[in-house]
């Protein structure tokens, strides 16, 4: 019997650990917006027990807790043994990366949680678009990450970008919209008169003019 005992004891602690936890998350987080819109919640506290949990549920709670969706690679995995119970999000985060070789974004509404081998290089087109333009842009957006720099590769026009799948698709969408202002632009301006594009053309070539 004692040993029966024991055993649903083992079994019961994680359960419990994990209850109490949540209990003390939401304590911690009663004074959050119901939605992150974001980075803010990095640096809200969170304190979190784990003893022995599998990777992929923690960081389902995590999202849960701080109210933000979260999506997950097929490479994350594992189990979470016993990790610090103090500190902020991001730093919660962070140790769970380094323990599980594990990669993470913000996009601004959704944590991409990666294996590290997510991670690649792409060479992109800029198409006219400056990489000042395309850096500017996601800053504004709020989705630059310095551990993600954009290179300007060694070709004109091409930029190398690298980064987990969620990161390097924004990228890209960030590009693309860019490309579709300036096209919009272009096709909006009204069609120049006979007149005014002998004109232009006088003046783009920079002609001596005859006086006669």
């Amino acid at each position: 019997m004692a040993a029966r005992s024991s055993i649903v004891h083992r079994r019961s602690a994680p359960w419990i650990v994990r209850l109490i936890s949540s209990g003390l998350a939401c304590l911690a987080l009663s004074d959050m917006p119901l939605q992150a819109a974001d980075g803010d919640w990095q640096q809200k506290p969170y304190h979190y027990v784990a003893i022995d949990q599998d990777v992929r549920n923690a960081l389902l709670e995590f999202g849960r807790n701080l109210r933000i969706p979260v999506k997950l690679g097929e490479e994350v995995k594992g189990r979470l043994r016993a990790m610090p119970a103090n500190g902020d999000a991001k730093a919660f985060l962070e140790r769970m990366a380094q323990a599980h070789g594990l990669i993470w974004y913000f996009d601004g509404t959704t944590l991409h949680v990666d294996g590290q081998s997510a991670i690649q290089t792409e060479l992109v087109a800029l198409d006219g678009t400056s990489p000042t333009q395309l850096d500017q842009m996601l800053r504004r957006l709020g989705v630059a990450d310095s551990r993600f720099p954009l290179r300007s590769g060694g070709a004109r026009g091409i930029i190398s970008v690298s980064g987990p799948p969620a990161y390097r698709n924004l990228v890209r969408e960030a590009l693309n919209k860019l490309k579709g202002g300036s096209d919009m632009a272009a096709a909006s301006r009204p069609a120049a008169t006979p007149a005014e594009a002998a004109a232009k053309v006088r003046v783009f070539r920079g002609g001596p003019q005859d006086g006669s």
